[in-house]
């Protein structure tokens, strides 16, 4: 794992086989991207240029580094063997664990969950996503507490903090089997030592 490093306005880091750069991208904005390769292409790949920023680094110390751009605050800190980014928007922590743990707890009501069983056995329904509840009613391999979305074509993603993964797969296809999301998550917890 790297040092923290500020060149210019950007901050980059390394985490195992990956490269974080968090950086500017207009006024009020701040943008991360991540790579396997040794650097992250140039591209342009937003529809407009970005506009001037007035971007600012500070080293807050030998661990922190903090970048402001206008309304918005990254802070890019090392912690236990990893690093980790709290976003700010005027002054104010965005998702915070708290409101995350809040998105992963179940909030229908008995009838209402026994009608979402119908749907996605073993899962009920925290803050706007899916949320793993009953491990032997769902079959899943990811733990309780995993969320995330299944879209209306089959598209799915999953967030588990617990494990600090995510998972984003994408489809556009009317009258799926949602047996393919169920397996697709399978796989990827029998893939991982967790």
């Amino acid at each position: 794992m790297s040092i923290l490093k500020h060149p210019e306005k950007s901050i980059t880091f390394q985490m195992r086989d990956e490269l974080v750069f968090v950086e500017p991208y207009g006024k009020d904005c701040i943008r991360v991207r991540a790579t396997r390769n040794n650097t992250v292409s140039d591209q342009g790949w937003t529809l407009l240029p970005p506009k001037e920023d007035d971007a600012t680094i500070t080293q807050i110390n030998n661990d922190c580094i903090c970048l402001e751009n206008g309304i918005m605050k990254a802070e890019v800190c090392r912690v236990w063997g990893g690093y980790r980014i709290h976003f700010y928007k005027n002054g104010k922590r965005i998702l915070n664990p708290e409101t995350v743990e809040l998105m992963g707890t179940n909030h229908l009501k008995d009838r209402q969950l026994d009608d979402f069983f119908q749907l996605r056995p073993g899962y009920g329904y925290g803050l706007g996503v899916r949320t793993h509840i009953d491990k032997s009613k769902s079959g899943s391999l990811s733990p309780i507490g995993e969320f995330g979305w299944d879209g209306a074509a089959g598209a799915f993603s999953l967030v588990d903090t617990r494990n600090k993964l995510s998972l984003t797969y994408f489809q556009h296809i009317h009258a799926w089997d949602v047996g393919i999301q169920s397996e697709i998550r399978n796989a990827l917890y029998q893939c991982i030592e967790v």
